[in-house]
């Protein structure tokens, strides 16, 4: 697994897939984990990409084999955005394609942003406006916030399996699939989950003016039935990106991006190709 080395020292992992044909210079496409999650869950998505373009999927910083800063360090969007560049920078590549799965795609106008010369598309998988709303109330799963809910549960497994339900609808996901989604989750170390949750995600509110900014193409991936994600939520990013395009799939799901892989990973692929032609 090869690894990139950040402007601070700080090392990432990654993995790096192409199997386009060697006479081509495929463009690049970098997947994004959501929150404290790891490269691990993009498996089904590599096959749809990666015979036409370069597919990047690090491990952000602290998660999976990635390097994981000593206690008391500062997270930011500002840190967590130039760990994206410096990481684009390591591995060679100018500008890409990014998709986001649920905060991975919440952190995109961001980056879309602040940094719009490095990225030629935005696609976003069950993504919300921020954690608010009926998000954090379900994270919170009955606590009085999430970063509660994480360090009083008993294990990081429990409160992964708690707050399930309306993340991995059981008529979609086999109970095999679900133990192996909750225990690569859990592999991140709890004071992870605790400071992102207390320093990052309070952070994240995609609004209609940060959402006006973004001048590269989006697809926004949606679930049809999922608490998680009212569909208003995902018609605001739409309705306020001056190029946007929704697609529901029909599932009660908010971890679309790995119970309904192969067709998010298709509509992503026909997305990119269509830009390709446009």
């Amino acid at each position: 697994m090869p690894h990139a080395t950040l402007s601070d020292g700080a090392v990432l992992h990654y993995h790096d897939y192409c199997f386009a044909d060697p006479w081509t210079t495929p463009e690049t496409v970098v997947l994004l984990h959501g929150y404290v999650r790891d490269s691990n869950f993009w498996f089904a998505w590599v096959p749809a990409l990666a015979r036409h373009y370069r597919v990047l999927i690090p491990d952000l910083r602290a998660c999976g084999k990635s390097d994981a800063p000593p206690p008391g360090f500062k997270w930011s969007l500002e840190q967590y955005h130039r760990d994206l560049v410096d990481f684009l920078d390591a591995t060679g590549t100018k500008a890409a394609h990014f998709v986001g799965e649920s905060m991975g795609g919440m952190v995109m106008p961001y980056f879309a942003n602040w940094y719009p010369d490095r990225l030629k598309s935005i696609t976003c998988c069950s993504s919300n406006l921020g954690v608010k709303g009926v998000m954090a109330k379900e994270m919170s799963a009955g606590a009085a916030s999430m970063t509660e809910a994480i360090t009083s549960a008993p294990t990081l497994v429990d409160y992964i399996r708690k707050t399930e339900t309306s993340r991995l609808a059981p008529d979609e996901v086999s109970e095999e699939g679900r133990t192996w989604y909750a225990e690569e989750w859990a592999s991140t170390p709890r004071r992870i989950w605790e400071e992102w949750s207390a320093q990052l995600v309070p952070t994240i509110n995609v609004d209609e003016e940060l959402l006006a900014g973004v001048k590269v193409p989006l697809l926004f991936i949606a679930a049809s039935r999922t608490v998680k994600l009212p569909l208003s939520e995902a018609q605001f990013w739409v309705d306020h990106t001056p190029d946007a395009r929704l697609i529901v799939v029909d599932s009660a799901s908010q971890g679309l991006a790995f119970a309904k892989a192969d067709i998010c990973a298709q509509h992503t692929f026909e997305f990119l190709q269509g830009l390709k032609q446009a």
